[in-house]
């Protein structure tokens, strides 16, 4: 017997070619994420592999001007999800996925990191 729908788990960030990131609620509330706060990728090797963090940059609080990777808030709902323009970290994890267009991806535990604070490791694979 078979399974119709196998994997079941939804995607957490959306990346898009023209440099459009989507973060859904339960990223936005991991991180406690706000409109105006910037978000960053950073990544590193451990044992031979590379292991990304979704975190945040700067909090609103601190930032002055304009600034790339600033969340704004899609809907007047109030569901919590927000969204990102910044082309140039969709191009990298485009890059280092092999995707064309658009990648879906899921984000692991919260985790403590000693440089970065909170952030979200991310599994970046194209399914």
């Amino acid at each position: 017997m078979r399974s119709v729908s196998s994997i079941t788990r939804r995607h957490d960030v959306q990346f898009r070619a023209d440099g459009q990131i989507n973060l859904s609620a339960y990223v936005t509330h991991a991180l406690s994420l706000s409109p105006g706060d910037v978000i960053d990728i950073a990544y590193e090797q451990v044992e031979g592999v590379n292991e990304y963090y979704l975190y945040v940059q700067h909090r609103v609080e601190e930032t002055r001007g304009r600034h790339l990777g600033a969340c704004r808030q899609v809907n007047d709902n109030g569901l919590g999800y927000l969204r990102v323009n910044n082309v140039r970290l969709c191009r990298f994890v485009l890059k280092e996925c092999h995707a064309e267009n658009k990648l879906q991806a899921r984000v692991g535990e919260v985790v403590h990191h000693p440089d970065l604070g909170i952030c979200l490791t991310l599994i970046l694979r194209k399914l």
